[in-house]
C-alpha cells in the first residue's frame, strides 16, 4: 500500500496552489493487525498497489504513526512537541496504544487553567480521552 500523505489544495482568493505530497509504503498485515482503521481505509486490493490520499494528517506525524505501527518508539521530544497531533492521528487510525501514550505525555505536559479548561475538557471529550 502507498499512502499519498499531504498534497492539500491550498486555496486563496485568486489562485489554487496544489502541495506535493509524501509517499509512505506500508504492508496491509500489519496495517490490519495494528491499525485497523488505516488497513480498512487501503480496501482490499489484492496484489496491486493502492494509493491511498490522506489530506488531514501531517506526513511528519504520519511518519511517526506508521514507525509506532512497525514496532518503533515515538520519543518523548516528539511526544511532548505533537502530542495533540498524534492522539488526532491515533484515534483517527485506530491505534490505542499510542493514543494512550500521546494522552499520558500530554496530560503531564499541559498546564491546565481557567483559560484553556473548557478546550481541554470539549477536546477530551470528542477524542472519548480517559486520561483527561
Amino acid at each position: 500500500v502507498v499512502f499519498e500523505v499531504g498534497g492539500t489544495q491550498a486555496k486563496s482568493i485568486c489562485k489554487k496552489a496544489k502541495t506535493s505530497h509524501v509517499d509512505f509504503h506500508a504492508h496491509r498485515l500489519i496495517l490490519k493487525k495494528c491499525a485497523p482503521e488505516l488497513a480498512d481505509m487501503c480496501g482490499s486490493g489484492g496484489d496491486n498497489m493502492t494509493a491511498v490520499p490522506i489530506t488531514d494528517v501531517k506526513p511528519d506525524i504520519f511518519r511517526h504513526v506508521l514507525y509506532y505501527v512497525y514496532g518503533g518508539k515515538v520519543t518523548d521530544k516528539e511526544f511532548k512537541a505533537n502530542a495533540k497531533e498524534l492522539i488526532d492521528a491515533a484515534d483517527k487510525f485506530g491505534i490505542v496504544s499510542l493514543k494512550l501514550e500521546a494522552e499520558a505525555c500530554y496530560v503531564k505536559t499541559a498546564t491546565l487553567t481557567i483559560d484553556n479548561m473548557l478546550d481541554n475538557l470539549l477536546y477530551a471529550d470528542s477524542k472519548n480521552c480517559a486520561l483527561l
